[in-house]
């Protein structure tokens, strides 16, 4: 698993660079928890900023931020109980991710690569399933003529006829037509 250091996030970041420039030696934060959620990297952060000559201050009061010994105690229980949250949320994300997944899979949204869908951009099925079936009704092939309609004639078609356009506002674009929309038809999502 990948660590960021306390001292690379990018508010801290911001914070740190702003006190520096303003000559602020006193840094208020919200909890031990939202200092960091890594015991070693707590003590580093703090014994850096320490020796800088800053002064942590937790506006909770959940811990001391100095040399005693009692001080260094609390704050690496404070710390390690809040790696064991962070580490408990992300292991109850990843468990609701695949239940969502697979409650997605039986209900028909897919990905590309046909497993549950529970993260990223919505398809035209979820957005406009209506849209979806009329690309569908128009791209069968005609009972009398045995032709299909080419995707040109369907981009037309949904944007005169039906007044239907891309999120631009503008005609759907043949390959969008194609990819987006006929590849959930492939797919025997409907």
């Amino acid at each position: 698993m990948v660590r960021f250091s306390v001292l690379r996030r990018d508010g801290f970041k911001e914070l740190y660079l702003y006190c520096i420039e303003n000559e602020i030696r006193t840094i208020v934060f919200e909890s031990t928890s939202r200092f960091s959620r890594d015991s070693f990297e707590l003590e580093l952060a703090y014994r850096r900023l320490v020796k800088e000559g800053f002064t942590l201050i937790s506006a909770t009061s959940d811990t001391e931020f100095d040399d005693r010994y009692q001080s260094k105690l609390v704050r690496q229980i404070l710390s390690a109980i809040s790696e064991y949250q962070r580490e408990e949320i992300v292991f109850n994300l990843s468990v609701a991710r695949e239940r969502k997944k697979g409650q997605n899979k039986k209900i028909g949204q897919v990905t590309m690569e046909g497993q549950g869908k529970c993260e990223g951009r919505k398809s035209h099925r979820e957005l406009n399933p209506e849209l979806v079936k009329l690309v569908k009704r128009l791209r069968r092939k005609n009972w009398k003529t045995k032709k299909q309609k080419s995707y040109r004639q369907i981009s037309r078609i949904l944007s005169e006829d039906y007044g239907l356009t891309n999120e631009k506002g503008n005609p759907f674009n043949l390959k969008s037509i194609m990819t987006r929309l006929i590849s959930n038809l492939n797919n025997n999502l409907i």
